[in-house]
């Protein structure tokens, strides 16, 4: 797989694991009872775990576009 459709792939899976993570955090703030709330404490901690690394991942792909964007010598 080349790098850019790599980086499709992740992108669209860190997006969807981002509305599952805010899905996930609204539903312990208002203490939704709509499940259990032990399943939905848990499914929010692995689902962090995931986005840190597909983020990890992202700034990988991306590290040439961000060493010659924000790091290039003036």
């Amino acid at each position: 797989m080349n790098k850019v459709k790599l980086l499709k792939a992740v992108n669209f899976v860190l997006f969807l694991l981002f509305i599952v993570q805010g899905l996930t955090a609204i539903g312990m703030f208002f203490d939704v009872n709509i499940v259990n709330l032990r399943y939905v404490e848990l499914v929010h901690k692995c689902n962090g775990l995931l986005v840190i690394m597909l983020i990890v991942t992202h700034i990988t792909l991306n590290w040439a576009w961000l060493n010659s964007t924000y790091f290039k010598n003036a």
